[in-house]
């Protein structure tokens, strides 16, 4: 019965002895009403519509350079390094028409946006505004497109790219 007795109090002192000490910090942060209403105001392509030029030699549309306007209501004295946006393609796609006037399926141009591919639903993090309009808060970037070989028998194709854009705050 001694050695019954012993193990509890062993137990017992071995849980007293390593007593917790609970840590208590303080954990607060604001946003405010205009932080909340902070936006993109504006995102655009230039040349917002273009006709390509096909090169009979490498039988592919010639690469194309666009720029990628952003533009926010964010007032740049509250300061570039507080704000970042992101960047995602929805939407990528393209028809082109044969000879026959038949729609053949083709593969639309890959996009280079800072030299890094973008895929669709795939969005770039973390892009900083690297300048200003207007007391505001901007960015400014060149998109590249990139295009495959085509058929010979295509005449003609078009397409539509769609980029989604929002503020991290």
């Amino acid at each position: 019965m001694n050695k019954f007795i012993f193990v509890i109090f062993f137990i017992a002192f071995n849980a007293w002895s390593a007593p917790r000490i609970p840590l208590v910090f303080q954990l607060s942060s604001s946003i405010t009403q205009n932080v909340l209403d902070y936006k993109i105001t504006n995102v655009s392509f230039f040349p917002d519509s273009i006709f390509l030029k096909y090169d009979k030699e490498t039988k592919k549309f010639m690469s194309a350079n666009l720029s990628l306007n952003v533009e926010t209501n964010i007032p740049a004295d509250e300061g570039a390094d507080n704000f970042t946006y992101l960047l995602s393609l929805i939407e990528n796609k393209s028809i082109c028409i044969n000879a026959s006037e038949e729609v053949v399926e083709s593969v639309p141009p890959n996009l280079m946006f800072n030299n890094e591919l973008l895929e669709l639903n795939v969005p770039i993090t973390s892009l900083a505004f690297e300048s200003e309009i207007d007391g505001f808060l901007s960015d400014k970037n060149e998109v590249t497109l990139l295009f495959e070989e085509l058929d010979k028998s295509i005449t003609s194709c078009s397409g539509d790219i769609s980029v989604e854009v929002g503020v991290d705050i």
